[in-house]
């Protein structure tokens, strides 16, 4: 007990580890699209790939122009996660006329019908010099489709990547198996105590 053991647990639970919900799932872009450079352009697989640039890479950076342009990509995660709770846009450049955008996150469980998330908090952590990965954090949805659409505060938007995280609650469907493991056998036993109760208030 005096190795304290424990030590080791809080290294299994860091956040890094969370699975990107996101990761290798087609997107579709809509909006402006126009692009710095051609080698910054998207190729329908840069910005899901989980590839994090530390600065402008040709294929892992898409650099939208345009002063107040709108640009948006809609992410199909494959099904219906129900704990989606952070978007993390990483890669994203931060200096002179490359700036972060104003974002508006929406979900949706079918792909047509789309809620906006509110509350959102936005965290920058700067992971190279003027690069920074911005993480929106709100409270638990439900969506298979999550669209973030960008306004440009400046001439140039370049991100890298677009990560989508739960809670780990989205897990507890997968527990179902092992709920199913545990049918009502043990219930009888219970009712043989119980069958014993009718027999006290015969004699009355």
């Amino acid at each position: 007990s005096s190795e304290e053991p424990s030590i080791d647990e809080p290294s299994s639970e860091e956040p890094e580890v969370k699975d990107n919900y996101a990761l290798n799932k087609e997107y579709e872009l809509q909006g402006k699209l126009e692009y710095l450079r051609d080698e910054l352009a998207d190729n329908g697989v840069i910005l899901t790939d989980g590839i994090t640039p530390d600065k402008e890479i040709p294929g892992q950076t898409v650099s939208f122009t345009g002063g107040t342009a709108v640009n948006t990509i809609i992410i199909n995660l494959g099904k219906v996660y129900t704990d989606i709770n952070e978007i993390v846009v990483a890669g994203v450049r931060v200096a002179g006329n490359r700036q972060y955008a104003d974002v508006v996150i929406e979900v949706s469980a079918n792909g047509t019908d789309y809620t906006v998330v509110e509350n959102v908090t936005l965290t920058e952590t700067e992971i190279a010099p003027g690069t920074f990965n911005m993480s929106h954090t709100f409270d638990d949805v439900a969506a298979q489709y999550v669209k973030v659409t960008f306004t440009n505060r400046e001439y140039v938007l370049s991100i890298g990547d677009v990560q989508v995280y739960g809670s780990g609650k989205a897990d507890e469907p997968s527990s179902e198996e092992s709920s199913s493991e545990e049918p009502s056998i043990d219930e009888p036993s219970s009712e043989e105590s119980s069958s014993e109760a009718p027999v006290v208030s015969e004699p009355s």
